[in-house]
């Protein structure tokens, strides 16, 4: 299925006074300020930086504060990440829109290399920058060693090849955003993958920077509650994706299934892992076909194992996966 925008003329994209900057935050004032003075950084400036405060009880907006006549500060009661992206796109006028989180920073071209790819590819609707992820060890790239490649991704195969894409380093147009729909606020995980799927049918092609723009904080995890709600989550998401690609035309539904079925592997296998036969059951009665052979062996096999023993398993399959990445922390040389 093909968008509607309008191609954007090599004079829209010819400075970052067309980018307005969006930043969701929650108590974060011990680190909002190192965020917003990489954006301050930029080689390329943004015609608008704006911070959306969900809800917090810390002194985060006082710190937004003395950024007063560059950063544009909204306060808004506690709704989570997805609603307060879709305040900030709601409150820009710029024509693209470039997300970054209270925990992560830019590198000072992270705008200016994305509006040279954009220049030079003026059809594109949206790109991305390649990111480098922030940890115990210090600076670990995404991929090791980053390589090279082309400036022009077709979506779906690059969200499945795990092509180092972040939300952070997205930028998007903000009509497109809007004619997709926004972030969606009943998802509890990967609200920006739901979107990006939704822009994706629209415009498969997407433009990448494949040199490291944006550093990823260590996160604990941004999903609350317990491993049982997690897999609801799954559920939700792997459903709703469904519902996209059946209203897709062949050609699209060719480009997405490979990823739609990555996702159905990942709910059976996470499902299995915590005994929950009853997400099973549910899922494959309407996307048992999205399913490999040795999926649907283990769900069959799982109906004659209590679920008890299912927990345990996943339970020693986690500690040792847990394991070996530490290790892999551990020893990974990283990039100067």
């Amino acid at each position: 299925m093909t968008g509607t925008g309008e191609n954007v003329a090599s004079d829209d994209v010819a400075s970052a006074r067309t980018v307005a900057v969006v930043i969701p935050t929650f108590n974060a004032a011990e680190r909002i300020a190192v965020a917003l003075d990489s954006v301050m950084r930029q080689t390329s400036q943004p015609a608008q930086v704006i911070v959306v405060d969900d809800g917090s009880t810390d002194a985060t907006s006082d710190v937004v504060a003395r950024y007063a006549g560059c950063v544009r500060c909204i306060r808004q009661g506690n709704a989570g990440p997805a609603a307060a992206r879709n305040t900030g796109i709601s409150a820009a006028s710029a024509d693209w829109i470039a997300f970054l989180d209270d925990d992560d920073t830019w590198e000072e071209r992270r705008l200016e290399l994305s509006l040279d790819l954009l220049r030079a590819n003026t059809d594109l609707m949206w790109c991305a920058t390649a990111y480098t992820r922030m940890g115990a060890a210090g600076s670990v790239p995404s991929l090791a060693p980053l390589p090279s490649g082309p400036a022009r991704l077709p979506f779906f195969a690059a969200a499945l090849a795990r092509t180092p894409i972040c939300t952070p380093g997205m930028m998007v147009r903000r009509d497109v955003l809007r004619e997709a729909g926004g972030f969606c606020t009943d998802l509890r995980l990967g609200e920006d993958i739901d979107l990006w799927i939704r822009i994706a049918v629209r415009y498969p092609t997407l433009g990448f920077v494949w040199t490291p723009c944006v550093r990823v904080g260590s996160r604990a995890g941004s999903i609350t509650g317990s491993a049982g709600e997690h897999t609801d989550s799954m559920l939700f998401f792997v459903r709703r994706q469904l519902a996209v690609y059946r209203q897709q035309d062949d050609e699209t539904k060719a480009m997405f299934l490979p990823l739609l079925q990555h996702y159905a592997g990942e709910l059976t296998a996470h499902a299995l892992s915590y005994g929950r036969k009853d997400v099973l059951v549910e899922f494959t009665a309407e996307g048992q076909w999205l399913l490999r052979p040795k999926e649907r062996f283990a769900i069959r096999a799982a109906h004659w194992v209590p679920g008890s023993w299912l927990k345990a398993a996943g339970a020693t399959r986690r500690r040792w996966r847990g394991a070996a990445g530490r290790r892999d922390v551990a020893t990974h040389k990283g990039h100067g």
